[in-house]
């Protein structure tokens, strides 16, 4: 399962501070590699942590003893928080980690089998010869990347974006009041559901305007002349 929420990186201390006091998946040093090293700091060291954080102003890894945080931060953009898990998340589980996002005032955020965000968020075109992949529709300034097992909402983004959002509330088994700006969604019983319940998720996508829907991004890239037409077609839709 991959959980990943945006946030604004003006938020990244209270992200930070949020994701060390989680009951199971809490982190505990950061790093500029996936694995831990020597070289990682303590979180509890403060100072240190602060002057890593300002030395790598693009980004790092935090490490949980349940699995590993991906921080990846902008100026001009949203920043990510991606967790990958080493083994199966409970729900539970699953649910603390994106409160924490939302106590950092996460925007928009998800929790999805890897096989049902490829499904939402990636395109694959055969040449003769060759094949092309792109991952697409993850630019929260434009759109909803899409909705999924679990989907994380600010109110402030189901204002700008004008989404029907008691229709997606219909849609959902059950609605979870994060904070008093963040709601999460669920919209069927396990992650592994993803492709019994994948038409009725399209037809959400498509029925709201500013949610992305792949649809039209394939018709374009399935008449992509060559691999370098593919990279031009897909870059208008990442």
């Amino acid at each position: 399962m991959n959980i990943c929420c945006y946030f604004e990186k003006k938020q990244l201390d209270k992200l930070i501070q949020a994701l060390t006091l989680l009951d199971s998946c809490n982190v505990d040093s950061i790093g500029e590699e996936e694995k831990r090293t020597k070289s990682d700091v303590q979180l509890k060291d403060t100072e240190l942590t602060q002057r890593f954080i300002s030395e790598h102003k693009e980004g790092f890894f935090l490490h949980s003893s349940k699995g590993l945080f991906n921080i990846s931060t902008y100026e001009r953009t949203f920043s990510t928080v991606c967790f990958y898990p080493f083994g199966r998340l409970v729900d539970k589980d699953v649910i603390n980690v994106l409160k924490a996002c939302a106590s950092a005032h996460a925007e928009f955020g998800y929790a999805a089998d890897e096989e049902e965000y490829k499904y939402r968020n990636r395109i694959k075109v055969e040449f003769s010869g060759s094949e092309a992949e792109s991952w697409v529709g993850r630019n929260l300034s434009k759109y909803l990347s899409g909705l999924y097992y679990f989907t994380l909402l600010s109110r402030k983004q189901i204002s700008d974006k004008s989404i029907d959002f008691e229709e997606l509330k219909a849609s959902a088994i059950s609605l979870f009041q994060l904070t008093d700006d963040v709601v999460l969604l669920k919209f069927f019983e396990n992650s592994e559901l993803w492709e019994a319940e994948k038409d009725k998720i399209d037809q959400l996508c498509r029925s709201n305007k500013n949610i992305f829907c792949k649809d039209e991004v394939v018709v374009e890239a399935q008449c992509s002349t060559n691999v370098m037409d593919f990279i031009m077609k897909t870059r208008a839709w990442n």
